[in-house]
């Protein structure tokens, strides 16, 4: 707890005088600060090991190091001692606590400051368009070409299922509508996990690709053509928000579950096909992991809203 507290004092030190609608997140950074059991770094001893142990904590890592073999994990009690057991070379790492207080702090002010200057993208990292900006220039493109893209809306977030505002989860369907008959289907679904910045806007980027190529590249022209392409950016906008602020979220924001730490369930281990089929490998039945995978299988709406979109399809 004293360490808690320590890290607490310096993240809102460094945070200053940051506006009081960040008050909430605060709450969100010490339930944050609250999950972490233990901080260790694994050193591995060959590049087999570094990427085995990087696959089996792939939920728990908080840092990876190739070049030193090593990686950063924020891990349970019973995790720390079947990996001791088999004799890896582990140390804790109060240091990336402290670390953590100062990148959220330093996100909170570059939240203040995005919006003084009208600065676009997430704060800090402008090249990643933010939720809002991922379905403004989806949307854009819709409207400009609009005789081969369509914006839907397909579903909604947790937070907007409970009218607690929240965000539509919307497809963008890119196919030339005056080319008719059955099609192939490429159906792409991205930034599952909210913290994951880059596959949003890797998706968006394709999107633009393609529909701003159309007329001068075949490929781009031959896909658009004859295939149908439908795109989801942002599957977890509710996380993603979290995220936006600065917050290591991954799953989403369903409240109902895990009021110490992370909230939320795990989109990728909430899909029903064989939803829990490994018994609890490679995903958990506590509320606060962060691979915990849900109630039941398809609980979450961000789930269903997919699932049904697929089978639309399909």
């Amino acid at each position: 707890m004293k360490r808690i507290a320590l890290i607490s004092a310096i993240g809102l030190a460094l945070l200053g005088n940051a506006s009081a609608d960040l008050s909430n997140k605060e709450i969100l950074f010490a339930q944050e600060q609250n999950s972490y059991q233990n901080v260790v770094t694994i050193k591995a001893k060959n590049a087999q090991e570094f990427r085995k142990a990087s696959i089996t904590l792939h939920g728990e890592l908080l840092e990876s190091d190739f070049k030193n073999l090593t990686i950063t994990a924020n891990l349970s009690n019973e995790q720390l001692g079947r990996l001791r057991a088999l004799g890896l070379r582990i140390e804790r790492n109060d240091q990336w606590l402290e670390k953590r207080a100062e990148q959220w702090a330093q996100a909170a002010y570059a939240i203040e400051s995005n919006k003084v200057n009208g600065a676009a993208g997430i704060p800090g990292y402008g090249c990643y368009p933010t939720v809002e900006e991922t379905f403004s220039q989806a949307a854009d493109l819709a409207s400009t070409y609009s005789t081969l893209a369509q914006w839907s809306d397909v579903g909604d977030s947790w937070l907007k299922s409970q009218n607690n505002g929240g965000y539509d989860l919307s497809v963008l369907k890119i196919t030339n509508q005056a080319i008719t008959g059955t099609k192939p289907i490429l159906f792409v679904h991205s930034s599952m996990h909210a913290r994951e910045y880059t596959p949003a806007a890797l998706n968006l980027d394709f999107a633009k690709h393609l529909l701003e190529n159309y007329q001068s590249n075949a490929d781009a022209r031959w896909l658009v053509d004859h295939h149908e392409i439908h795109l989801m950016f942002q599957m977890n906008p509710d996380g993603r928000k979290h995220a936006e602020a600065g917050l290591l979220w991954r799953k989403n924001a369903n409240t109902n579950f895990c009021s110490s730490g992370w909230a939320g369930v795990d989109l990728n281990r909430n899909f029903s096909f064989f939803w829990n089929v490994t018994n609890g490998v490679g995903s958990s039945g506590n509320t606060c992991d962060q691979t915990y995978r849900g109630p039941s299988a398809g609980s979450e709406p961000e789930t269903q809203a997919v699932e049904t979109y697929i089978r639309s399809l399909w």
